[in-house]
């Protein structure tokens, strides 16, 4: 996907899954956020995963994501996700930790 991305693709959206093969969401997310790497670091990023204990969501939220996704999900409530998340982007902010959506 950053690949894509430094390519010159330039989504609206990304939606990614905690688990994929050869790198996981979370990693993808950090290089994602990561604005010395990233064309677009700005990038909304839904995550979507069966993994939702609250250190999970948690462990997401600190990678940088701008909103989770328990599955199972239905295509309204997806909807509803990628609807709040283009209408009303969140504040980012930078620390020395941290880039990425205001936690």
């Amino acid at each position: 996907m950053l690949r894509i991305l430094k390519g010159g693709y330039n989504p609206d959206i990304i939606i990614t899954n905690w688990e994929m093969p050869k790198l996981d969401g979370i990693k993808l997310i950090r290089m994602i956020r990561d604005p010395k790497e990233s064309p677009n670091p700005y990038v909304p990023i839904i995550m979507v995963s069966a993994y939702s204990e609250v250190n999970r969501v948690i462990q997401a939220r600190d990678a940088g994501v701008s909103e989770f996704l328990a599955k199972p999900i239905s295509a309204q409530l997806l909807y509803e996700r990628i609807a709040t998340t283009i209408e009303h982007p969140r504040p980012f902010v930078k620390s020395e930790s941290f880039f990425g959506p205001d936690r």
